[in-house]
């Protein structure tokens, strides 16, 4: 008995411990905002750290929409939703260093909506994409996508939460996470347990099956090596046909739901960029890019990005040899090559005086889902002058407003010659010389 008692005093002990030591802490998952989306609890708050010495301890806040943001989400036509997986989540660094930080900063404050969920792909995206727009009307999407995003699109591949396809048939279907049983739900409530699970990776799941497969006959030598060759030696023509039908359904998913621009930001396999410097060659990736070009999406490849980086500096782009995440480097050349993207195409001619009359500037059009479309025009009248400082951004911002928003033609501060503006948007005659802006077909 007291031997029981002995081990009893230590449980509690070791318990107590990992209670008052940064231990990641249950997230308590669930489908909450949306059946087909994985999220947490609204204004749930959890601890995270990464392997058994407790490294990148953070403290972690869900907002109103069930996601691991800076801001809580309302409806905002001018805000960018920042959606992917743990890459956007980035759990591992500092709030100011995460994409969504990183991104607001490069576009100089407008309001970036991180939508990041661990362990999701590319069709679960698609979904969140669809949220934002019909919840929050959100029109500009940047998409952070990892190396395995599209072909973790597969059902059974652990990395689905709802949407995927099946890896036979390639038709799309739904899979969900099932509700946790009482063990899993007694489990969330052990520190201890959450060490075990959350920071030495301890699946129960994965004891079970190695231990049944240690009692099974030893296979017979090579057994497994034509297998093997059947399936291995590059890319081959079913991995292509499982990148076009996950890119396809991706689109035709997204389409009417993007009505500003979308950015798709690819991750590359870092390690020999950094080592050699070599090209990667990776076809299923570059069909990829091609068919999301020609669906009218913008990309920004980070392969020639980390390359240039890794010719004018030795820093690593990884967060650590333990964890293989963006680091602060990686992420703020990614997100300001994708906020280059999201800039308008027009900011150029408010940026320096313009001679009486109206220029003309080609602008990209939104986001059609099957193609460019037709560019539109943008007119500029009366008097443009060098914008700085506060009062510029917001113009700037306005500007943006009005070249995607169909219902909002132009903006004036003093011109009453162009007809249909919004007077109003600035009655305080802070808007100096700056006249108005409109667009036509």
């Amino acid at each position: 008995m007291s031997a029981l008692a002995g081990v009893a005093v230590v449980l509690l002990a070791i318990e107590l411990l990992c209670r008052v030591l940064p231990v990641s802490t249950s997230t308590r998952t669930g489908y909450y905002v949306d059946p087909l989306i994985m999220s947490y609890p609204a204004g749930h708050s959890w601890t995270v750290s990464t392997g058994w010495d407790l490294r990148n301890p953070h403290r972690l806040h869900a907002n109103n929409a069930g996601f691991s943001a800076a801001r809580d989400f309302v409806a905002d036509p001018l805000a960018v939703a920042l959606i992917g997986d743990s890459f956007v989540e980035a759990s591992m660094l500092d709030p100011s260093d995460r994409p969504e930080a990183q991104l607001e900063r490069h576009l100089g404050g407008r309001p970036v909506y991180a939508m990041g969920f661990p362990g999701t792909s590319l069709l679960d995206y698609a979904e969140r994409i669809r949220l934002a727009h019909e919840r929050w009307g959100v029109r500009d999407f940047v998409v952070l996508m990892e190396r395995g995003d599209v072909k973790q699109s597969l059902c059974g591949s652990g990395n689905i939460a709802a949407m995927c396809l099946d890896p036979v048939t390639l038709t799309h279907r739904v899979e969900k996470a099932a509700e946790p049983g009482w063990m899993k739900q007694a489990m969330r409530e052990s520190a201890v347990a959450q060490y075990l699970v959350g920071q030495l990776k301890v699946s129960p799941r994965r004891v079970w099956q190695q231990a049944i497969a240690q009692a099974r006959p030893a296979a017979k030598p090579g057994a497994g090596v034509a297998a093997q060759g059947a399936t291995g030696g590059g890319e081959t023509s079913g991995d292509m046909k499982v990148v076009d039908e996950v890119a396809s359904t991706f689109f035709d998913r997204v389409e009417g739901h993007v009505l500003g621009r979308l950015v798709l930001v690819l991750d590359a396999d870092r390690r020999p960029i950094s080592t050699s410097g070599r090209e990667v060659s990776d076809p299923a990736r570059r069909r990829f890019i091609e068919i999301a070009r020609a669906r009218g999406a913008l990309v920004v490849d980070g392969e020639p990005i980390f390359r240039a980086h890794a010719q004018r500096s030795r820093w690593s782009l990884d967060v650590g040899p333990y964890d293989a995440h963006l680091n602060p480097i990686g992420l703020r050349l990614l997100m300001s090559a994708a906020a280059a993207q999201l800039a308008p195409r027009f900011e150029g001619a408010v940026a320096h005086p313009e001679p009486a009359g109206e220029g003309m500037v080609e602008s990209r059009p939104p986001y059609s889902g099957r193609g460019r479309g037709r560019a539109r025009k943008l007119s500029f009248c009366s008097n443009l002058t060098t914008l700085r400082g506060q009062q510029g951004q917001r113009i700037r911002t306005l500007l943006m407003q009005s070249a995607w928003s169909r219902p909002l033609r132009c903006f004036s501060a003093t011109a009453s010659h162009c007809s249909g503006c919004a007077n109003q948007v600035f009655s305080d005659g802070r808007s100096g010389p700056w006249r108005c802006v409109s667009s036509s077909a």
